[in-house]
């Protein structure tokens, strides 16, 4: 498998955003084309990242164990400790296989960021332990999440682009509220809102 180009990584990002759209939107038109997407993208990956503390459960924000998850925010340094410190088998021999939920979960974000099959991942860090392979996946997903960090940042301290887009975005997303809102107060037996 190849090495996923930024472009490509933008796509995961849309997908992310889409998903809250497909809960906003209304028009039965643009849920449809963010519920397409989000559906390929889930074939296009076929994986499910799992917590780095109980790889039996997939990754959640939600959970309440902040060591099992990455946020797109976090600094370089939480993601290492994070990833040092994921839930793996006492065998110390990077492979994928049964009994090895943890070192399958690395190997899977690891071969989504760099692009190698397990195999390859398998020869990489053929004789060396657990601690090389976390150090690698941890390194691997801070150079991924870079770009994304800096472009953050880089928005964030542009206070009159920010205040740009909310102003430009708060009729259209009031107007959204307001026919949600309406059609909520309909089907619970209130008057509509007055404009």
């Amino acid at each position: 498998m190849p090495r996923r180009s930024l472009s490509e990584s933008g796509y995961y990002h849309v997908v992310v955003r889409s998903a809250g759209k497909v809960a906003l939107f209304e028009d039965d038109a643009d849920r449809r084309c963010y519920l397409r997407l989000l559906k390929e993208a889930r074939e296009k990956t076929g994986a499910r990242i799992m917590s780095l503390q109980d790889p039996t459960k997939k990754m959640s924000k939600s959970d309440e164990n902040t060591a099992g998850f990455i946020t797109m925010l976090d600094t370089p340094a939480e993601i290492m400790k994070k990833f040092k410190r994921a839930v793996t088998d006492s065998e110390a021999r990077v492979y994928y296989g049964e009994n090895k939920a943890g070192i399958n979960n690395l190997m899977g974000i690891y071969s989504c960021i760099t692009g190698k099959s397990y195999d390859e991942i398998e020869k990489e860090f053929e004789g060396r332990g657990y601690g090389d392979f976390k150090t690698a996946v941890g390194e691997a997903v801070v150079k991924e999440l870079e770009p994304i960090q800096a472009r953050y940042n880089e928005l964030i301290k542009d206070k009159a682009y920010l205040e740009k887009c909310y102003s430009e975005a708060a009729p259209r997303a009031e107007a959204i509220a307001r026919r949600t809102l309406q059609k909520v107060m309909k089907k619970v037996g209130y008057l509509p809102v007055a404009h």
